[in-house]
């Protein structure tokens, strides 16, 4: 780890930092990767798009509907990464949407 984060330190640029990060990230088993960043959040509002800084290994033909066209502002991880610190995984993102379903589920059979 102490190799790793002095390789991300030493990065002169901002591709190289990602490159070394999504290749360490996938002997992690995560092999797609989204970070955004922002300084212009306000309430529900992530602010300008233009002003959005993004980084991705996802393909372009996904990140271009998924950003391009604002899904992301409904996004279950985003959503989640707006209220949180740190990393979340898909898988614990399916096990919250999982178990919100089955609480909804069951609310709805009471009230009948």
């Amino acid at each position: 780890m102490k190799s790793y984060l002095h390789r991300l330190s030493n990065c002169q640029t901002i591709e190289e930092l990602w490159e070394a990060h999504t290749r360490k990230m996938d002997e992690y088993g995560f092999d797609r990767l989204i970070y955004g960043f922002t300084r212009y959040r306000s309430g529900t509002s992530l602010g300008d798009p233009e002003d959005f800084i993004i980084l991705t290994n996802h393909s372009r033909e996904y990140t271009d509907v998924f950003l391009g066209e604002q899904h992301y502002v409904h996004a279950p991880m985003v959503n989640w990464a707006l209220n949180h610190e740190g990393a979340g995984s898909w898988g614990m993102l399916a096990q919250m949407c999982s178990a919100s379903e089955i609480m909804i589920n069951q609310r709805h059979f009471r009230e009948k």
